[in-house]
């Protein structure tokens, strides 16, 4: 996750000092017990919010908006307890962090694979990330927001092993470079809408972060989610329990051929699946896909799941959330579609 930086020059980049993308300012710090989160994903007009309380020892989701923005304003629809009225909630935004959703478009992704021996320290090892990141742009660093994050289960390169006796920091990053400029006028958008955001995630990877941190799993090494847009679907990939890959397709609908407009974006999935699990072969992820997740406004569209289901022979489900996480909604969660809400949820959390 992408901490908003303070409002000064921003540092000049490669150096071994925090990059734009991590550093933040006082009251941005990870989150402390009893702290507030909302994450907010941005569909065109539509507002889609989880709010998630940390009281030290769990989270619990206190609250599921599904709302709309309209020249800075919000008409709520909001899919809430009765509960959320008590004051113990917590749910006043002033008091709390935001984070926001960013799409793929506004920034630069590369899987990165250091060839220097493995760094005890963390924060130098990322630095360095960064560095190689900002060799490869166009453009000059300060331009970019940066974030990398480590990838894969605990292994010492992509695709490598870990065995018991071996103990090292992650060689393989999934870094990434935000446009610095289209960051800060989302920033000005949400600034209307809500408040100053505290920072920012690409939303591949709050897809990834909402399963693993809310949805009960099945065994299996290799899983992809998949949110699922008339435009567009985003796609994370984990394995052995970590973030692993992000994908990304782009569609445009075809209202006068629905079916044509389903058939293709099934097809174009299975293309990408297979391109991505192509790659991973290549890096040593010799296991099959597991499963896919589908997550999103059309996660039980009955003509695309028809057409998945036709063309992939790897299981396909809805997430299944832990209700304990969602106190006091869990008796009706099922009715306020949480599937929806995979990408508010990882951005509400660490």
């Amino acid at each position: 996750m992408s901490n908003i930086p303070p409002s000064s020059p921003p540092p000049t980049p490669p150096t071994p000092s925090p990059t734009p993308g991590a550093s933040s300012k006082p009251g941005n710090s990870p989150s402390s017990p009893n702290s507030l989160t909302w994450g907010v994903n941005r569909i065109g007009s539509r507002l889609l919010t989880a709010v998630v309380l940390n009281d030290g020892s769990r989270l619990s989701v206190n609250r599921l908006i599904d709302s709309t923005s309209d020249t800075g304003q919000i008409e709520k629809n909001q899919t809430n307890s009765e509960s959320d009225k008590n004051a113990e909630t917590k749910n006043d935004l002033s008091d709390a962090r935001l984070f926001f959703s960013v799409s793929p478009e506004i920034a630069i992704i590369r899987k990165i694979k250091l060839q220097t021996a493995p760094l005890t320290n963390l924060t130098d090892l990322t630095d360095l990330v960064r560095f190689e990141m900002s060799q490869s742009l166009l453009e000059p660093p300060e331009s970019f927001y940066f974030d990398a994050l480590p990838v894969g289960a605990g292994t010492n390169g992509i695709g490598s092993g870990d065995t018991a006796n071996e103990k090292t920091e992650h060689q393989a990053y999934l870094s990434i470079a935000y446009h610095r400029h289209q960051i800060d006028a989302l920033m000005d958008d949400f600034k209307k809408i809500f408040r100053p955001p505290s920072g920012f995630k690409l939303d591949a990877v709050a897809l990834v972060d909402g399963y693993l941190a809310f949805c009960q799993r099945d065994p299996g090494e290799l899983e992809a989610i998949l949110e699922l847009d008339e435009n567009r679907v985003a796609i994370g990939f984990v394995y052995r329990d970590h973030l692993y890959g992000v994908a990304d397709l782009q569609f445009q609908c075809d209202p006068d051929n629905d079916n044509r407009h389903w058939s293709m974006m099934a097809t174009e999935i299975k293309m990408m699946l297979d391109f991505q699990l192509s790659r991973f072969f290549d890096e040593g992820i010799t296991v099959p896909l597991s499963r896919v997740i589908v997550s999103g406004r059309l996660a039980n569209h009955n003509q695309l799941r028809t057409r998945l289901d036709d063309l992939l022979a790897t299981p396909i489900s809805l997430p299944r959330f832990h209700k304990g996480y969602f106190q006091p909604l869990a008796d009706k969660l099922d009715d306020l579609h949480p599937e929806q809400f995979l990408i508010p949820l990882g951005l509400a959390v660490e």
